[in-house]
């Protein structure tokens, strides 16, 4: 179902366009109600911004990790797609860059984790309301047909979007800065994704996994890493004052 676009000589994925164009779509739905609750914290934003332009250079550059002849034309790399070791290469140097940034600058680590929660929902938010996913085959009425009729699937996006409206409406309630929202937002998003997974065909699998339910796995783990911090820091807290 992955369709192509031509523009001149460039091909471009369509899939791939509808995630830039989500991303680019959530980050000023975060930049708007970061400006509107914490405007300091706008320079966490700026930081995701620079891990997300490393990510796309990363990308775009994996072919000669592949094909190192293209080293001899590099002008080749810019109608040359990046490939699925770029997309894993994008997403390690994009998060190393973010963990780098944090502790030179000293920033308060839970306020940036709030922010990227912030933008990667509003993302995934846009991306479920531009386009159709079609899960595992269905004889439910609101099932989506492709080309045939006769047979529907599961409606993924919709589902999506039913999920994870709640969670959002119940996250933009929270304020920045306490990791609240990364918290709340990665346990969430991760039982939402795991839910979600049972409906969608595994298309990669390891230890019998697919990658969506890795994926909800760390999210989940991260979730209650944070939830754990904030609560032993908030005992503390108390500990101190009772002391006093």
């Amino acid at each position: 179902m992955t369709g192509v676009l031509q523009l001149g000589p460039f091909l471009i994925r369509t899939d791939w366009l509808y995630y830039g164009l989500s991303l680019l779509l959530g980050l000023a739905i975060a930049r708007k109600l970061i400006l509107k609750k914490s405007p300091e914290d706008l320079r966490h934003l700026e930081s995701f911004t620079s891990a997300l332009l490393i990510g796309i250079l990363l990308w775009k550059v994996s072919p000669i990790f592949t094909e190192p002849k293209i080293l001899k034309k590099p002008l080749t790399l810019l109608v040359y797609p990046g490939t699925s070791l770029g997309i894993t290469l994008a997403y390690i140097g994009a998060a190393l860059y973010l963990i780098y940034t944090v502790w030179k600058k000293e920033y308060n680590w839970r306020a940036s984790l709030d922010v990227y929660t912030i933008v990667v929902i509003s993302s995934v938010l846009i991306y479920a309301l531009t386009h159709w996913q079609y899960g595992l085959q269905t004889t439910l009425p609101w099932g989506i047909s492709i080309s045939d009729p006769a047979y529907r699937y599961h409606p993924i996006n919709a589902y999506q979007l039913l999920l994870i409206a709640p969670l959002i409406w119940y996250l933009f309630r929270l304020p920045i800065g306490q990791g609240k929202i990364a918290s709340n937002g990665s346990l969430g998003f991760g039982v939402i994704i795991l839910c979600l997974s049972l409906l969608k065909p595994k298309m990669s699998t390891w230890l019998n996994l697919s990658t969506d339910q890795w994926l909800a796995i760390i999210l989940i783990v991260i979730g209650f890493l944070v939830t754990h911090v904030n609560t032993f820091k908030s005992n503390v807290n108390k500990g101190s004052c009772v002391r006093k």
